[in-house]
């Protein structure tokens, strides 16, 4: 019998659903919120060894794009970026 290691996770941010553990069954990655840009493949296979094929990927993080204001007056709302 050959021991199937769950699929890997190399950075926080990077999110693999794998339901099953089977040869040929396939993980799937994504990127959680706050998160972007998955470096490496979106689907992985399992092997008849045990492993995972390819790397696992990583996703970067979303870096803020500005300050957000926001200026209240009696009736309006404004945001500022």
């Amino acid at each position: 019998t050959v021991f199937r290691m769950r699929p890997t996770i190399e950075e926080p941010g990077t999110i693999v659903e794998a339901p099953s553990t089977a040869v040929g069954d396939v993980a799937e990655y994504t990127c959680a919120p706050g998160h972007e840009n998955l470096f490496g493949p979106e689907a992985r296979t399992c092997l008849s060894d045990g492993t995972w094929s390819g790397q696992a990927p990583v996703c970067s993080p979303i870096e803020p794009q500005g300050i957000l204001y926001l200026i209240i007056d009696k009736n309006t709302v404004n945001y500022i970026l």
